[in-house]
């Protein structure tokens, strides 16, 4: 599987600016140094859902809980970001 970059959630709806991105690999070595806790991302709109896909993939084979689901931040359907759960 090819390890991907998503790119990770806006701090504001009216930032400008260019959004970071984060590899599998640098998440896998956040959610490891918070052990148990595990990790919460926010990731952008503009993923795929394909590559979301992916990376839940990724962390089941390394035996984590993933939870992935859509936040809504106003009325019109397309301002969403994807929270992203894994334990």
């Amino acid at each position: 599987m090819e390890l991907k970059e998503l790119k990770l959630a806006k701090t504001s709806i009216k930032s400008e600016t260019a959004t970071k991105s984060i590899t599998f690999d640098k998440m896998a070595e956040i959610i490891e140094k918070n052990g148990k806790k595990g990790a919460v991302f926010y990731l952008d709109r503009d993923n795929q859902e394909k590559d979301i896909k992916k990376l839940e993939a990724f962390f089941k084979k390394k035996k984590r809980a993933v939870l992935v689901r859509e936040l809504h931040f106003t009325m019109d359907s397309k301002d969403y970001i994807y929270e992203v759960h894994i334990l």
